[in-house]
């Protein structure tokens, strides 16, 4: 018996389909995220990769620029996730969908990525070409930013106080009104600076 005829699955032992559930069995290998006739005569197998929740691009950016960290909005790092397989190929590689959930309670929050392991470049493929940094970051992500990289409490307060987030802070260093704004010396903008330029600066985690 081969790989995919041991795989195939009939009747009685199909389990319950829910909004998020795909039936994980191995005929051939479909396009990504698409199911065709000749892919799979059953078309009962296969599910399409789907996206859920909050799909917009600010909220999105944010949360995968911060390694998938925090909540964009109650900015909780209480985030749950599970992967929602669409298929796997012959050589072993799956494809599907990925949710985040927040479980702060009252928050519920959630978004989705869909990913793919034959992908060449990002595995969560949307995000191949997303600018990384702190653009769209919320003020409560630019709050634990400052925190991770040592920044005095002074430039937490008043990132908070002037509700300063990740694009207006760029905007201010881009019009040399940082120091003003966050009332700190030349010193601790040059910190900040430097913080900027380093490799997975804004990863919260």
């Amino acid at each position: 018996m081969n790989i995919f005829s041991s795989c195939f699955v009939t009747g009685k032992h199909k389990r319950k389909s829910s909004q998020y559930s795909a039936k994980s069995a191995v005929l051939t290998s479909p396009p990504v995220g698409r199911v065709t006739e000749k892919d799979d005569p059953n078309l009962d197998i296969w599910k399409d990769q789907f996206s859920t929740g909050d799909q917009t691009d600010t909220s999105r950016i944010a949360f995968y620029n911060s390694g998938l960290a925090a909540c964009v909005k109650c900015g909780e790092k209480n985030i749950g996730r599970f992967e929602e397989k669409a298929g796997i190929r012959a050589n072993g590689e799956t494809f599907g969908t990925e949710v985040f959930l927040c479980q702060t309670k009252g928050c519920k929050w959630e978004t989705s990525f869909k990913f793919d392991d034959g992908h060449s470049g990002a595995y969560h493929f949307e995000t191949a070409e997303w600018v990384k940094g702190i653009a769209h970051f919320p003020v409560s992500f630019m709050m634990m930013w400052a925190r991770k990289h040592n920044l005095p409490d002074q430039v937490c307060h008043q990132i908070f106080e002037n509700r300063i987030d990740g694009n207006t802070m760029l905007r201010l260093i881009k019009e040399d009104k940082l120091a003003a704004t966050l009332d700190t010396d030349r010193k601790t903008v040059k910190k900040i600076l430097n913080a900027l330029k380093k490799e997975n600066s804004t990863i919260l985690l």
